[in-house]
């Protein structure tokens, strides 16, 4: 990489819609004593990088996307090329995966904080690698930290077959959880079935509640891990059981909460919480790194892929991602032409 001195890149100049993404050529980034520099061989696009270039979520200011022009994207995966002085446990030529890059990830080189470098198993294709950043953090924080999820409880993950509800399924079935997921289209049922879901029901039928508290034999389920609670609030009151917590990961409508009743939530002592990667402590990120290292190892992690983008085609990858067809696993854009193949999930 020493000879190189400029790179490809997709730069967003203005808050708006998918003709913002352009193709430039920039100064490949140079560490600094406590980051990497990466070759990015995938990119995963999330719904937060898409409502960050419209304009329509709040920015940290220390994103890249905190003010304009900046590379696209958080999430990726690759090689490691070069290492700040400071940098104790990574390697040149290393297999990564990672998220917050520190100068947008779709590019072909970008710079990364070590503390948001993760070792990428060598049982994983790097397609699998750009599935997990974000997706795993949020399903674990989500799970584990928010959900406080203990061995032979029953969690529902309500919109199963994206690429956070994914995660969230074998993270729980890691844990030793029962697992319910809910879909809405045949393809998504299947690939929660794939996910290690021990029952999967389709959200959109309208006695879809029933369905539920008939698999927990009328008790409800402990934690709900929820992916759309403007929709699907009234719904997840109606099949928690008392004392049970409700972890709200998104939504469509970002204004309100008018979607619950006080009545259950009082008299069934019900809690909501939110869930943001934003507030990760150090000793999350801690843990966070050891599990998904030991889940990859294990073969209990295993990123499902939908489609699989060319470079150019990241404003496709960007619409796709918001899509309301149905998700069914994760969308990744192929940023080198020498990535490899595939695995099959």
């Amino acid at each position: 990489m020493s000879h190189l001195k400029s790179m490809k890149a997709m730069q967003i100049s203005r808050r708006g819609g998918l003709e913002a993404l352009k193709m430039v050529e920039l100064s490949v980034p140079t560490p600094t004593e406590t980051q990497v520099i990466v070759k990015v061989l995938t990119y995963g696009p999330n719904p937060c990088d898409v409502l960050l270039s419209a304009g329509l979520m709040q920015v940290p200011g220390w994103l890249p996307a905190g003010s304009l022009p900046y590379v696209d994207g958080m999430d990726g995966a690759g090689i490691i090329e070069r290492v700040g002085h400071k940098v104790k446990h990574f390697q040149k030529g290393e297999r990564v995966f990672w998220t917050f890059s520190s100068t947008g990830t779709c590019a072909e080189y970008c710079a990364v904080e070590a503390k948001y470098l993760f070792h990428l198993s060598n049982k994983l294709s790097f397609e699998q690698g750009a599935a997990l950043g974000m997706p795993f953090i949020s399903a674990y924080r989500g799970v584990v930290f928010k959900g406080n999820a203990k061995k032979g409880q029953t969690i529902l993950v309500h919109g199963a077959s994206g690429a956070v509800g994914l995660m969230g399924v074998q993270i729980a079935k890691y844990k030793g959880l029962t697992v319910i997921g809910t879909a809405g289209t045949p393809e998504g049922i299947e690939v929660v079935r794939q996910a290690g879901a021990d029952h999967v029901v389709n959200h959109r039928e309208a006695d879809s509640a029933n369905k539920i508290l008939s698999l927990t034999n009328g008790e409800g389920v402990d934690i709900i891990l929820e992916m759309v609670v403007s929709v699907n609030g009234p719904t997840d009151q109606k099949v928690l059981k008392k004392g049970g917590t409700i972890v709200v990961i998104g939504t469509k409508n970002w204004g309100t909460m008018d979607f619950f009743q006080l009545n259950p939530l009082v008299l069934s002592e019900h809690t909501i919480t939110g869930m943001s990667v934003l507030h990760i402590v150090e000793e999350e990120w801690k843990l966070l790194r050891h599990e998904v290292e030991h889940m990859q190892k294990s073969g209990d992690i295993r990123p499902i892929i939908a489609n699989i983008y060319k470079f150019e085609d990241v404003g496709q990858a960007h619409f796709d991602t918001m899509g309301g067809g149905g998700a069914r696993g994760k969308l990744v854009v192929s940023i080198a032409n020498d990535t490899p193949e595939a695995m099959q999930s």
